[in-house]
C-alpha cells in the first residue's frame, strides 16, 4: 500500500503532522504525503470526526498528480505535494517550484520532494530524469535549442553555454538575463551580461 492510500488514523512511523497553511484548525499536512480533517464543530452545529482525506489523481504535463479537496468558505483543489512542501521543506530563497526528486509524482514524502526555479525544474527533467529533446526545437531547452547562444557575466567574467544554465547557477529568472543580454535591462540582481 502506497502512503497516500492508507487512511489509517494511525501514524505512520516518523510520521509529522504540521497545519495546512490557510487551514489552521482545519486540516494538517504530514511529512508522509497525507492529509487529514481535523475533529471540528461547524457553525450549523455539526461535529465532523478527524479523517485521512482521499487523494485523487490528476493528469497534467502527461503525469499524474495528487489531490485533496479543502474546504474554507468553498471548495479548493490543493497538489499535496506543495502542501508537504511549504509545511516541511525549508525555502529561504523563496523558489516558487516544488518538484519530486526522482521524477515519481506519487511519492509526496517530503524527503522526495525539494523547492526549485521553473529552469531548475526544466533541467532536472532532462539531465536527473533522462526527458529527451525532440527532433524539433519543440521541447528542447537550454545549450540543446536551437536558438542558443553562450553568454559572459561580465560583472565576474563566468562563461556559460546558454542563458538558462546562467539563471540556474544565479538562481535569477531566465527572461531577467535574456532582457539584459538584449539591452532591455542594465543589469538584473547585480550582474550584467552579454551574448558572446
Amino acid at each position: 500500500m502506497e502512503h497516500y492510500e492508507n487512511l489509517s488514523l494511525d501514524d505512520i512511523q516518523g510520521e509529522v503532522w504540521a497545519n495546512v497553511s490557510g487551514y489552521d484548525g482545519k486540516y494538517m499536512v504530514s511529512n508522509m504525503g497525507r492529509v487529514k480533517s481535523l475533529r471540528r464543530k461547524a457553525s450549523s452545529g455539526v461535529w465532523f470526526n478527524e479523517i485521512i482525506l482521499t487523494q485523487f489523481k490528476e493528469l497534467k504535463y502527461k503525469k499524474y498528480y495528487l489531490s485533496v479537496s479543502l474546504h474554507n468558505r468553498g471548495q479548493k483543489k490543493k497538489k499535496v505535494h506543495q502542501l508537504v512542501g511549504i509545511a516541511f521543506i525549508p525555502n529561504p530563497e523563496n523558489k516558487k517550484t516544488i518538484n519530486h526528486k526522482w521524477g515519481n509524482t506519487l511519492d509526496n514524502r517530503a524527503t522526495e520532494l525539494e523547492w526549485n526555479t521553473q529552469a531548475e525544474n526544466n533541467l532536472h527533467a532532462f539531465r536527473v530524469l533522462g526527458r529527451r529533446a525532440s527532433k524539433t526545437n519543440l521541447g528542447k531547452i537550454g545549450k540543446l535549442h536551437a536558438n542558443a547562444k553562450k553568454i559572459e557575466c561580465t560583472t565576474n567574467g563566468m562563461l556559460f553555454d546558454c542563458a538558462t544554465d546562467a539563471a540556474s547557477y544565479f538562481k535569477i529568472h531566465l527572461s531577467l538575463i535574456s532582457m539584459v543580454c538584449h539591452g532591455k535591462l542594465k543589469q538584473t540582481h547585480g550582474y550584467k551580461f552579454r551574448y558572446l
